[in-house]
């Protein structure tokens, strides 16, 4: 079960890792096994977020805090 928090936890924006690791470790789990677990963890949204950021700023540059800082730049022109 702790394999699961910990899975979990390593897939949260800015604790990542670094807040995975502490809590393995004050539960005894295994090491290695902790380590495997985390960088799964950690990769697992990144393919996730490569494939729906673009829609989502796309869907969102209309809206006032989804789209570009500058106005004067559309997401045709950011890309070229």
């Amino acid at each position: 079960m702790w394999y699961l928090i910990v899975f979990f936890i390593s897939m949260v924006p800015i604790v990542e890792i670094r807040g995975a690791v502490p809590v393995a470790v004050a539960n005894d789990l295994n090491l290695f096994w902790t380590y495997v677990i985390c960088i799964l963890g950690n990769m697992l949204p990144v393919p996730i977020i490569y494939l729906f950021a673009r829609k989502v700023l796309v869907w969102g540059s209309d809206k006032k805090f989804i789209g570009t800082p500058n106005k004067n730049l559309s997401c045709k022109e950011v890309t070229e």
